[in-house]
């Protein structure tokens, strides 16, 4: 049986993106479920923002920077084996289709978490 050249734990590098934004997903909308509980979003802070509208804001925020940088990294490992040799990174298709699969959490981080700068958050 022949062992593969490409170790593993570079497919990680495959679902990290998709990782970080279901992390980020399942804090914001805890923290929106615990908001509405203790009564977060009558709590003003400053300008008419409430505190359940800061902290889903941040954790959007948060979610964007963690997936953007994931995606850089990816970027960076796709760039460096598109520049040596096949022995050196023996697998630039998968380099490439883990950038592409982080830039696809970056968007999904966008969508799905975004709106919680203008829906209403309790009822």
């Amino acid at each position: 049986m022949k062992q593969s050249p490409v170790p593993a734990r570079r497919m990680i590098w495959l679902v990290l993106g998709h990782v970080a934004w279901a992390a980020g997903f399942v804090a914001l909308y805890a923290g929106l479920s615990i908001g509405c509980e203790y009564g977060w979003h009558v709590m003003e802070l400053a300008g008419g923002v409430s505190v359940q509208r800061a902290m889903l804001i941040v954790l959007f925020l948060a979610t964007l920077a963690a997936t953007s940088v994931i995606a850089f990294l990816s970027w960076r490992r796709w760039s460096a084996a598109r520049t040596k040799t096949a022995a050196a990174a023996p697998a630039p298709f998968l380099e490439w289709a883990s950038f592409i699969s982080s830039l696809t959490a970056v968007a999904a981080a966008i969508v799905s978490l975004a709106p919680s700068f203008v829906l209403t958050t309790c009822y």
